[in-house]
């Protein structure tokens, strides 16, 4: 099975089950041999660095 298909489903059965991330999206990106599990969200974690 494909990693990131693999991911995907685990990550909808889990917000099945957890009703907190229910709306999340998870974004799946690879760099080099890593990959990268991204929350979604709508939030500027760099606005009050400026």
């Amino acid at each position: 099975m494909n990693i990131r298909r693999d991911l995907r489903e685990r990550w909808d059965e889990l917000s099945g089950e957890l009703t907190f991330i229910a709306d999340t999206t998870l974004k799946i990106g690879e760099v080099g041999d890593d990959i990268l599990l991204v929350k979604a969200t709508d939030e500027i974690f760099w606005e009050d660095d400026e």
